[in-house]
Formats: C-alpha cells, structure tokens, sequence
C-alpha cells in the first residue's frame, strides 16, 4: 500500500481504534492475542522423510515446493475467519496477524522447513501479510515480483534457499480465482546460479518467449504450505467472477541459522511477540516503511524482556 494513498491515511487516522487489542479481541473473539503466542506447546505438523526430500529437490531445481493440506480443518476455519472478519470490518487483511492463532500455525512447521533451513530455524516477522482476494475480475493478487527480502548470498551453492517466504491458502486456490503463478527458478536466467548470484533490480519484470512458456500455474488446497526462495518470480493472478471464492492466504519469512540475520526483525519462534510490537510489524509497510521514524525506533528491534 503506498503511505500517501488515501486508505493508508485512513488507516492512520483509524490509529486509536486499531492500537487497542481490547478492540481486536471484541472483533474477533473466537481468536486472542496475549503477549507470547508460542506459550502454547505445539505438535509439529507430521511430514514423512520422503516428501520432505522431495520438497527439497524441487526447491533446489524449481524454487519452490507446495504440499498436500497440513493444517488441521479447524485451524483452517479459524484462521480463514479471522481474516474475512477483519477484511469485513474495513480493515487491510494483514490485521489479522495481530492474532496468536497465526503464530501458532506457524510454529508447527518444523518437520517442513527443518531440512530445508536446518535445526533451529528463525522467524523474519518483515512486513507479514495476509490477503483476501475476492471472486471478482477486478480483484488481483501481487504483480510479478522478486521478494524485496533477498542478498547475493541467500541461496547456497547446492541450490538450497537459506532464506525463503512461506504462504499459507486457507482457500482452495485454483484457475480462474487468483492462482499463484510462478517462473520455476531453472527456467529463469537470472536465478542465483552455483557460481554467480546475481542481484538483478526487476520490480517491474517483463517475461516474454520462452520465459513466458515456462510459466506454471501453482494450484495448492486450503491448508496446504507453499514455500519459495525469496529470489523466485511469482505472483498471485488476477481474479474472476467465475471463481468459486475468494482467496484467503497469510505469509511469513523464514531463515537458516547458516546465514547471518537478514533482518533487524529476525527472531527465534518462542520469542515473547507482544501485540504492540506485533502492531508495529503489521503497519510499518504504511506507518515506517523505511524503518526510520524515530517515534517508533524502539519498536524497530524487538528486546524479549529479562
């Protein structure tokens, strides 16, 4: 959202409504918002050995790997709710993150993304999103993009992303609703290749012959986990009256310890996420998209307290 568009200065001038959790929790009341939402134990979703090896070789080849449905049923109900809920009332989807639901989802993702990023893996809280796309030909998702978040050194020499964006449909997503579509990374040339990594500036990307063929349309069920490498183009298409519904989805970054952070906001899962700063996260694509506002430096990296 641009910070000068008039809905971002709604937003703003909606600023007492929206910094109370008090008026987050009476909106959705099904979900809650406390100041750790780890706190809760939480059994990693079951993966078998097998597809998490072949998750892996499609990331390193394609870039990217969806799986089967994870989420239990009423995970998916709850979280697809919750968005609507707050889409409903006039707000921007990712709104929804203020709540501890999401965070819990989130870290039931071991047995997924352990192989890809390694024991221990870090939560980069960086302008998380949420969408909700509705069933209509005006409605699109993102025009065709390279994650902002990526460096020369984000994918290893193997091929393996040590950075990558994970989303989460709460929808079944398919043609001609609003369909992630992506450009597999051995099919783009300037994908980071084993010996040269390049850090191409392409926010607007132009594909055409034979970049255009290769395109592939990403069909994935509600529930299911799509990850990519942050240098991967993808985006999500445009709509259609002729879609069965909307499309609701959520994302979030992920890293390797084998890389330095990659971001201010970097974090362990199990941090303490209180929902100031969790508000903070939320608005800065519209209140500090630079991260330089001195009235907010102290929420700009987050210090669990002693």
């Amino acid at each position: 959202m641009d910070p000068k568009s008039p809905e971002a200065m709604l937003q703003m001038l909606r600023r007492g409504q929206t910094a109370s959790a008090d008026y987050w929790r009476r909106l959705v009341p099904g979900c809650t918002i406390t100041d750790n939402p780890f706190a809760v134990a939480a059994v990693p979703y079951a993966v078998a050995e097998a597809l998490a090896a072949r998750h892996l070789a499609c990331l390193r080849k394609e870039g990217y790997f969806v799986t089967p449905p994870l989420l239990e049923p009423a995970e998916i109900e709850t979280l697809r709710a919750c968005v609507q809920t707050v889409t409903a009332a006039g707000h921007p989807a990712r709104y929804a993150l203020l709540f501890d639901q999401f965070y819990r989802v989130l870290s039931r993702l071991g047995g997924l993304l352990g192989p890809v990023l390694g024991a221990q893996f870090q939560m980069v809280p960086d302008e998380p999103d949420a969408y909700d796309v509705a069933a209509a030909d005006d409605a699109a998702g993102t025009s065709p993009h390279r994650d902002s978040l990526r460096t020369k050194t984000s994918v290893d020499l193997d091929g393996t992303p040590t950075l990558v964006n994970v989303w989460i449909p709460l929808t079944d997503v398919t043609p001609p609703g609003s369909c992630m579509y992506v450009l597999p990374a051995h099919a783009d040339p300037a994908y980071p290749r084993a010996l040269a990594a390049p850090q191409v500036d392409d926010e607007d990307i132009a594909l055409r012959g034979a970049e255009l063929q290769s395109v592939r349309a990403v069909p994935a069920p509600a529930g299911s986990v799509m990850c990519w490498s942050t240098h991967l183009i993808h985006w999500g298409a445009r709509s259609s009256e002729l879609a069965p519904g909307p499309r609701v989805s959520f994302a979030m970054y992920f890293q390797s310890r084998r890389a330095p952070p990659y971001h201010a906001f970097t974090m362990d899962l199990g941090t303490p996420l209180p929902f100031d700063y969790r508000l903070y996260l939320v608005e800065k694509v519209v209140r500090d998209p630079r991260a330089t506002s001195t009235a907010w430096r102290h929420l700009q990296k987050y210090v669990p307290p002693r």
